[in-house]
């Protein structure tokens, strides 16, 4: 019998010493899990830093392209809009060729600078110019009826070419205004 006891005491020792073991096991497994955890823990902050800068850095360009590209726009820009409004109140032929002749320069200017703008700036840029030309192209339908001593600018084909002009040019300039707020960041 003290046989038996003893060796169900070695075995509860040896069972015992096992479980230490298997603690120590699983202690060491789940620092391993913990460190595991952590270091991807840290490459998921990583990640989320770097796409948090880039993005940062994405708007922070957008940004100075938009700036870049109002600041080269906006003399065409205002010169034009500023021929749209007087339009409204009226202005005689004389007028109008002395303000398309600021637009022009405010356009060559624009010319010069686009080169380096964004392709959405320079889609801005194409509906302003086309906005000057169908005023430049009215300009040359009233000079050509004031050419004309047969030719009336108030009314028939010249008024009605005219007015088509001065539309088309008003709804370019709204095209590039619109193209230039989405631009915005």
């Amino acid at each position: 019998m003290k046989r038996l006891l003893g060796t169900v005491f070695v075995a509860g020792l040896l069972a015992g010493c096992g479980e230490d073991k298997n603690d120590a096991a699983a202690d060491a497994s789940a620092s391993a899990a913990e460190a595991s955890a952590s270091s991807v823990s840290a490459e998921v902050e990583a990640s989320v830093s770097a796409e948090a800068e880039a993005s940062a850095s994405a708007q922070a360009q957008a940004q100075a392209d938009f700036d870049r590209c109002r600041r080269t726009l906006s003399g065409l820009a205002d010169s034009l809009s500023e021929i749209d409004s007087r339009l409204n109140v009226g202005m005689n032929y004389d007028e109008y060729g002395d303000r398309l002749g600021d637009t022009q320069v405010a356009y060559d200017r624009t010319v010069k600078a686009i080169r380096k703008q964004t392709p959405e700036c320079i889609d801005a840029a194409v509906a302003l110019e086309s906005a000057f030309n169908a005023y430049v192209n009215v300009y040359d339908v009233w000079g050509n009826c004031i050419d004309d001593y047969y030719c009336d600018f108030s009314e028939g084909v010249p008024n009605d070419k005219a007015q088509a002009g001065w539309a088309k040019a008003t709804k370019a300039i709204g095209k590039a205004e619109r193209l230039l707020r989405q631009m915005r960041p």
